[in-house]
């Protein structure tokens, strides 16, 4: 067998769907690139497997497999876990492996079997213009790291780097590099070695003069430290100003590449291609805020560390986090950890499904100096000592209870429902427990009871508007993650009719037609079986079948996809003669979910009744209503 390892929310139905792609590959092509990537020569690329009659065997690469329990079928071309419970096909075990999107998962394996997937024009033009600017930010990157180890250009850079401890190792490893003080210094190289300079500008890496046209280096005399993607892909920098030099008086001590078609700093993370194996592995990624410091811990074994890109974590670089860790714990300083650091934690922490901790450092050190002058321990204790989010905010804003005037109090009870007010709440379950925790906690602390703190937190959100920024945290409530298998969760997630409706519009994407505008998504409570049901009628809605392929590609949620792929088994093991009618049955059963209040107020009305002529009215509506409801029929058929 060929081993090819491949490293490399409430409202109406249109604005509910932001996230349904309009560029979303069609099916047949989706099929193409599985069928052409065999996924016992897939996973064996990254595991080790042995044949076990028709299938094959591993230890199980999602959770810590002492015997071999995931088992991959070439027949079916599905893998299953019978320990942890994760299913999937070839192009889940890319995106769980690797970290990505389903769309980056396809690209992978189409360009492994010499498939091209564009079939928009103006998609594969986007595509093109990616892979063109990667490789330029890339060319930049070997100049940069070429000129830091030109003794000529890069001795006062080096001497720097060493000078705050860092290795050479260390300074190989992250790719840091050099931008000398000439300002044409790179686009001269570029226009020798015809690089186009149109993509250099695009990046931010050379722009012109407004006065006369001519080009001119962005960064210079800085030290360069890439920003790479998850998959080790150079797409941005940030440059340090070396100290003691001219341009420490001219710039800002930190510049940062602009957002670009391959670059956001709002999602980027410094570091992650680096650590996200040992973060898997620990379950945990700790955010500081410096490259240096980033590094340092690294060089010191702390391999879970990562950076922002100068600006404050927020709900994207939250959502990239969660794809890894269920535990994020936030690394301050003396001073960012006060106030500022109170509303960050609070907003990230009651809008994402998410651990939150917060880990202070001792005033007047940045982990860079703690690590290099009592070693990599006392970092650890402090890591390993972080509150949670709540704890956090309370110890902060109650530090003196005891000497705080009434007043002063109210005014910090104030700040804490104001920043949860703002921040739009999980939905589900999950968000309602979230949001009971915190207010029990501050009850419990300050001894107000429960009621006045959530009658409080309503009065505020009905007059608040949302906080600046909080678009991207609404796009976190959906993200209602699995705390069982996908396996487990499709033959008991949601209520029976709603699981069941699901597994028949996948099983039959034409049903979908037999739906829309019949049943509202809305009738469904479970917030990710909702999800599914949204997607698949956005899909049919644009003229498209809903196949469970096109879901997974507009759901881009490697746990959702495992539950979808699940939810179609299920739904397959029924006759495709019965699917009709078992979904006339579900169809049946919202119906009388439907009338059930209005039944139940019959039947109040009848039992509070003393007079005769009324109660027989009562008792013939009853009737009425019960007959035009046919009994439900059909069900799950496993």
């Amino acid at each position: 067998m060929v081993r090819f390892p491949l490293k490399t929310n409430c409202v109406a139905l249109c604005t509910l769907v932001p996230f349904l792609r309009q560029d979303l590959l069609n099916d047949d092509r989706i099929n193409q690139v599985k069928q052409a990537n065999d996924i016992a020569d897939v996973v064996g690329g990254y595991l080790s497997l042995r044949p076990a009659g028709p299938t094959f065997k591993g230890l199980c690469p999602f959770h810590d497999d002492k015997h071999p329990s995931f088992d991959v079928d070439p027949r079916r071309q599905r893998y299953r876990c019978w320990s942890c419970g994760k299913v999937g096909d070839v192009i889940s075990f890319v995106m769980e492996m690797d970290k990505i999107s389903f769309r980056e998962a396809l690209e992978i394996l189409a360009r492994r079997a010499g498939i091209t997937l564009e079939e928009d024009p103006r998609a594969e033009a986007r595509a093109n213009e990616r892979s063109h600017l990667i490789k330029a930010s890339q060319w930049a990157h070997e100049q940069y790291r070429g000129a830091l180890e030109d003794r000529n250009l890069g001795e006062q850079a080096l001497f720097y780097l060493e000078k705050r401890g860092l290795e050479d190792e260390t300074i190989r490893l992250f790719g840091v590099g050099y931008s000398p003080s000439a300002g044409g210094w790179l686009f001269e190289r570029a226009r020798r070695a015809g690089v186009p300079l149109e993509l250099l500008e695009k990046l931010g890496i050379l722009s012109r003069s407004t006065r006369d046209g001519s080009w001119y280096d962005r960064f210079r005399d800085r030290v360069m430290f890439p920003i790479r993607n998850v998959r080790g892909q150079t797409v941005g920098f940030g440059g340090r100003v070396l100290p003691g030099t001219p341009g420490e008086e001219r710039g800002p001590k930190y510049y940062n590449s602009p957002d670009s078609p391959i670059f956001f700093k709002s999602e980027e993370l410094f570091g992650l291609d680096l650590a996200k194996n040992d973060a898997t592995r620990s379950g945990q990624l700790v955010v500081m805020e410096g490259y240096t410091d980033v590094m340092m811990a690294h060089q010191y074994g702390i391999r879970q560390a990562v950076a922002t890109m100068g600006t404050a974590l927020n709900a994207r670089h939250v959502r990239t986090l969660r794809r890894f860790v269920p535990r994020v714990t936030l690394l301050y300083d003396a001073d960012a950890g006060g106030q500022g650091g109170v509303q960050r934690a609070l907003e990230i922490f009651a809008a994402s499904d998410i651990d939150l901790r917060i880990a202070t450092l001792p005033e007047g050190l940045d982990p860079c100096d703690l690590l290099v002058s009592k070693g990599p321990s006392q970092l650890e204790k402090i890591l390993s000592g972080a509150e949670d989010a709540i704890d956090h905010a309370l110890r902060v804003e109650f530090a003196n209870a005891e000497e705080m005037t009434v007043q002063q109090k109210q005014q910090a009870v104030e700040r804490v429902l104001g920043i949860l007010a703002r921040v739009p709440a999980l939905e589900g379950d999950s968000g309602s427990l979230k949001m009971d925790l915190i207010l029990n906690r501050m009850q419990r602390r300050l001894g107000l009871s429960e009621s006045t703190l959530k009658n409080r937190l309503q009065s505020l959100r009905q007059t608040q508007g949302p906080a600046e920024g909080s678009r991207d945290e609404s796009n976190l409530s959906d993200q209602q993650r699995m705390a069982e298998s996908p396996a487990g969760r499709a033959r008991t997630i949601g209520r029976p009719e709603e699981r069941e409706l699901i597994q028949v519009i996948l099983t039959q994407p034409r049903l979908v037609g037999e739906i829309d505008g019949l049943l509202d998504p809305q009738e469904i409570a479970q917030p990710d079986l909702r999800r599914i049901l949204e997607v698949c009628i956005e899909i049919h809605r644009s003229g498209r079948p809903a196949m469970a392929d096109l879901v997974r590609q507009s759901l881009d949620d490697p746990e959702l996809a495992g539950l979808v792929l699940t939810l179609q088994e299920i739904g397959e093991t029924t006759a495709p003669h019965m699917r009709d009618g078992w979904l006339k049955g579900i169809l049946q059963r919202f119906a009388e979910r439907r009338a059930r209040p209005a039944q139940q107020k019959l039947k109040q009305q009848l039992l509070s009744t003393s007079d005769h002529d009324q109660a027989l009215e009562f008792l013939r509506k009853l009737s009425v209503s019960k007959s035009s409801v046919p009994p439900a029929s059909g069900g799950e058929s496993v």
